[in-house]
């Protein structure tokens, strides 16, 4: 028996029983089940489904509790990695709604459904000259960087991007759906945002915006050799008293010759500092003379290879850096720095640098401080980060051999930064679930779970919840 499901896919008598869901032997099962992140094994779930409305969300959740099976979320598949290990016995729903991204620019407020990506929201917001705190990928899903915290190019500026979330419309797991905001259930509204998930499916977030209309954003790019820990030293001290317009991040990278790569950075290890000066007010000379005073004096110490920083449309942010994930199969750890002076940026230097013989693809210094620092009161569980950088390495895992290399060079980095190390991390930089990765303290950990009893008592979410203890 065959029948015709919701988009007009034919499904087998297996997957029809299912309703909503399909079964392994079902194409739809390849598409709800697939991932972005090819470090992560393939998800196999019991069975699996796209929902592109509501109610199909509903239906699912639904078919789930019958079933007594868990109900693991999907998106856009980025961080995988942390669910593939537990997802056999589950069915799982990737929710892309058929809904378009909308703006209102009179109250500075953006709407963006499950499913989309920031590239989809940057494209409409920036036509009418808002900025919002998205990812620096365009492939990045929206709604689960925002829930996860996330590190916006504009954050030092915006602070963390989840407490610029002013509500969300979730469906529980009771299959009622609720708009939850700072006055209406304000607990799960906090638990939401960069609580580890857990809670039920998100179905849209309100998201702030500021006015802007154009942005300094760009590269310059030095032979590693060539810059030695003179141009790191600069950085770090540039970034103690840097401008919160400013957001920057300085990476050692070893990039294969792939479409995307400027041909002056492959085949050799560079040092890379990458960003964005977002203007208060649109004041772009403004912003021009803070990309400059950044830039000159780095420049002054060795002769950059690639130098690309220029004024530009804000969707120009979201492709400025060259960003190793995605383009093969990789192993990385992440973890924040305290203040560490000349002492610490050397040892990252001699760690990942030239002279380590690492064969790592990235070793990422991102700036925090500025905006990211503050702790408001209107903040969700993961509401700040006091620490001034955020570490982010990865390498290849094209083979068993390469394996073994990256993660050989992972531990000795780890290892050689640890005096410098704190016991938290950044959720949405976890992209593996056996590195340390605590994110908030123990007061906060046993307030989201106590949320999370309350709307989901028989943890239909349970493969969900990112623990946030780790090791």
């Amino acid at each position: 028996m065959t029948v015709v499901g919701a988009h007009g896919e034919r499904r087998s008598g297996i997957a029809a029983a299912r309703g909503i869901f399909a079964g392994p032997d079902d194409p739809a099962y390849a598409e709800a089940a697939r991932s972005s992140d090819l470090a992560a094994t393939t998800l196999r779930p019991a069975a699996a489904a796209t929902a592109r409305t509501a109610a199909e969300v509903r239906q699912a959740i639904a078919e789930a509790v019958r079933s007594g099976r868990p109900l693991l979320v999907l998106s856009t598949g980025h961080s995988a990695g942390m669910i593939a290990p537990v997802a056999e016995d589950a069915y799982a729903l990737r929710v892309a709604l058929d809904e378009p991204v909308t703006v209102d620019p009179a109250r500075g407020l953006v709407r963006i459904p499950a499913g989309a990506r920031w590239a989809d929201v940057v494209e409409v917001t920036s036509a009418v000259g808002l900025a919002v705190p998205h990812a620096s990928s365009p492939s990045v899903g929206a709604v689960g960087y925002l829930l996860g915290g996330g590190l916006s190019p504009y954050g030092r500026l915006f602070g963390v991007a989840a407490n610029n979330v002013v509500s969300a419309t979730v469906a529980l797991a009771d299959g009622s759906v609720r708009t939850v905001d700072s006055e209406h259930d304000p607990d799960l509204f906090w638990a939401l945002r960069g609580g580890g998930g857990g809670l039920g499916v998100v179905l849209a977030v309100e998201l702030l915006a500021v006015p802007a209309t154009g942005v300094m954003t760009g590269m310059t790019v030095w032979d590693a050799d060539a810059a030695g820990a003179g141009v790191a030293r600069a950085w770090w001290e540039w970034t103690r008293t840097a401008p919160r317009e400013a957001t920057t991040s300085l990476r050692l990278l070893d990039l294969p010759d792939l479409p995307g790569v400027p041909e002056p950075m492959v085949g050799r290890q560079v040092l890379a500092l990458d960003g964005a000066v977002l203007p208060y007010g649109n004041d772009v000379d403004r912003a021009r003379s803070v990309a400059r005073r950044m830039l000159e004096p780095l420049r002054r110490l060795a002769e950059p290879i690639l130098d690309t920083w220029r004024l530009d449309g804000l969707t120009a942010t979201t492709t400025t850096r060259v960003d190793p994930r995605g383009r093969g199969r990789t192993v990385t750890d992440a973890f924040l720095l305290r203040e560490g002076g000349h002492d610490m940026i050397d040892r990252w230097v001699e760690s990942a640098g030239p002279a380590s013989g690492s064969e790592l693809v990235v070793a990422e210094l991102r700036q925090l401080g500025g905006a990211f620092a503050d702790d408001p009161v209107f903040a969700g569980a993961f509401g700040a980060v006091a620490e001034p950088l955020a570490a982010f390495n990865a390498g290849s895992a094209s083979s068993p051999a390469a394996t073994d290399a990256s993660r050989g060079d992972l531990l000795r980095i780890r290892g050689d930064l640890r005096r410098w190390i704190t016991n938290r991390t950044v959720p949405t930089m976890i992209d593996d679930p056996g590195i340390p990765r605590r994110t908030f303290g123990l007061e906060t950990e046993a307030y989201v779970e106590n949320v999370r009893r309350d709307v989901d008592p028989r943890g239909l979410f349970r493969l969900d919840v990112r623990d946030p203890k780790g090791l």
